[in-house]
């Protein structure tokens, strides 16, 4: 598996796209029925390419997943990371993270925070095993009209 971290203002905008589609798409998981606008998209897309960003692709024949996080004051948020379901349980969640944590050390960056979906038991695991701590469950409640 090959890591390569991405220039938004040098990638494709296909690859953008494809980034941004996985990520829109993720509330799927827990909204049945949801689909995001191409409008979503696009301004996923456009914040992806105006903000200081950290994105990495795992690639092998074509992208298996990726990982991108945002610069926000002196730490980096991870806004999504997303592994092909056919290729999940083999370690690219986890060596994507590690890599973020490699270049946020190599750029002084101590702190990477991130949320999960309290549905996302996988990646609730995950960050436990890496030493991610839970400070804050944020919860809601939907008021019916």
């Amino acid at each position: 598996m090959d890591y390569l971290r991405i220039d938004t203002k040098e990638v494709s905008h296909e690859v953008l796209y494809n980034i941004a589609k996985w990520h829109n798409e993720t509330p799927s998981l827990w909204i049945p029925g949801y689909v995001p606008t191409e409008n979503e998209i696009n301004e996923t897309i456009a914040r992806m390419k105006s903000n200081e960003c950290y994105i990495c692709i795992a690639k092998q024949e074509e992208t298996e997943g990726f990982i991108w996080a945002e610069k926000q004051d002196n730490d980096m948020m991870i806004m999504s990371l997303y592994v092909n379901e056919v290729v999940r349980q083999k370690n690219i969640g986890t060596d994507l993270k590690l890599q973020l944590e490699y270049w946020c050390k190599e750029n002084n960056i101590r702190k990477i925070k991130t949320t999960v979906h309290s549905k996302n038991k996988k990646m609730l695991l995950l960050n436990e095993k890496l030493g991610y701590e839970s400070k804050m469950i944020h919860m809601e409640k939907v008021i019916e009209q």
